[in-house]
């Protein structure tokens, strides 16, 4: 009687990557695959992506999002499984997709249903997940890998990154490369609050505002990002921020100066603003500079950026301010200046900017040059995105690549 015996892949780590990594390799071969996941249960930062949501891609997915030291390695991920592939790809997992914009979310706006989805099916597929089992040693053993005394055939490390360690941020990842001869880069917090002066946003913490956020770096402007900005008691957070924060956190680390201006009113120009001013002094020359701004602004927005233009004393009426104040308040409506003195820590981040060089590996293939039959994707290398969709579309991208890659490579 002849045993038909399966060749095994094993998964480090049940995150987006991880998930779609297992059932790309299972769709198309017939392998034994198990993945590992050190935490509870699997896919838990799918569950807090997207504020809950998960926003799971984004129309516009040009390379600038993207940040590390070759994020043109990302290109083959992106022609193969890219954005069509993806929505396909959740189609198929009974999950239709709506758009805000250009920011892609399931159609029932639940991460859940994302995470449900991907477990169903893998499932389904018969890929083995294993919970609360943390590999910690990789070794060569003839053709195949060792994993903590277990053979298999080649390994996909999908560990993650090191942010967010409350929602399974790991450093294993980068552990179990570095011991097969990977270098990395620097570690640093990226979708992540941004950290001010603290007298700027002083009384502030906790209203949101629109907002057009431009980034300087060493007085050169960056980029600018249009959406929520969430004032916090130390800086300035909310999604507008999160989209500039990881070109921010990479300058600061060089030492580099940076500041952000805030556009509060981006529907005027200035001449609007400034002819709406002269007219509230118009209509009513008695209101205190206290109240000044309120129904344009929120009443402490309000208070606080004339005290930011300088505007003093706030008990004073409005018919008492000049021309040249006037110009300077609406020049601070239009470009409010907010020096970034540092970021919030890697527990506060989101994503981990930097990780595992992306020069030793296939970008065809995701598989390492120094350990064959080993293949990386996702955070765990050197490839982050801006906020949006980016880092996830990245996740499926790179997981179903190596996984693809993996199932094909121990098939031959």
């Amino acid at each position: 009687m002849w045993v038909i015996v399966l060749k095994k892949l094993a998964i480090i780590g049940a995150g987006a990557s991880g998930l779609s990594c297992a059932i790309e390799a299972r769709r198309g071969f017939d392998i034994d695959v198990t993945v590992f996941e050190r935490a509870q249960r699997a896919g838990r930062k799918i569950m807090a992506s997207g504020n809950g949501r998960c926003n799971l891609t984004n129309d516009d997915l040009d390379i600038r999002y993207y940040h590390g030291a070759q994020r043109e390695f990302m290109l083959p991920a992106f022609e193969k499984y890219g954005l069509d592939s993806t929505l396909d790809f959740f189609l198929t997992l009974g999950v239709p997709v709506r758009r805000e914009g250009t920011r892609i979310y399931p159609y029932s706006l639940q991460s859940g249903a994302v995470l449900d989805a991907l477990r169903y099916e893998c499932a389904h597929l018969g890929v083995n997940i294993i919970c609360e089992k943390e590999i910690k040693s990789i070794e060569k053993n003839g053709s195949g890998w060792l994993l903590d005394g277990a053979y298999f055939d080649a390994v996909v490390i999908a560990c993650g990154g090191i942010a967010s360690q409350d929602l399974g941020g790991t450093e294993s990842g980068y552990t179990l490369l570095e011991k097969l001869g990977h270098k990395r880069s620097e570690l640093l917090p990226s979708i992540v609050q941004l950290r001010t002066d603290s007298a700027q946003v002083k009384g502030l913490s906790g209203i949101k505002q629109q907002a057009v956020a431009s980034l300087f770096i060493s007085g050169r402007f960056i980029d600018n990002s249009e959406d929520e900005v969430l004032f916090v008691d130390y800086g300035l957070s909310g999604p507008a921020i999160f989209q500039l924060s990881s070109r921010a956190t990479r300058a600061l680390a060089k030492k580099e100066e940076v500041f952000i201006t805030l556009d509060i009113v981006p529907e005027y120009t200035f001449s609007d603003i400034l002819s709406m001013l002269e007219k509230r002094i118009i209509d009513r020359p008695y209101i205190s500079l206290e109240d000044f701004l309120t129904g344009l602004l929120h009443k402490r927005v309000g208070q606080m950026a004339l005290k930011s233009a300088g505007i003093a004393p706030l008990s004073r009426q409005a018919d008492t301010l000049n021309a040249k104040e006037l110009r300077t308040i609406a020049s601070l409506l239009k470009k409010w200046r907010f020096d970034i003195v540092s970021v919030n820590s890697m527990k506060n981040a989101q994503v981990t900017a930097g990780g595992i060089f992306t020069r030793d590996f296939d970008p065809n293939t995701m598989m390492s040059k120094k350990a064959a039959g080993v293949f990386a994707c996702g955070e765990v290398l050197d490839i982050d995105g801006d906020c949006g969709g980016y880092n996830l579309q990245w996740a499926w991208s790179s997981g179903r690549l190596a996984g693809h890659s993996a199932a094909e490579f121990i098939s031959r």
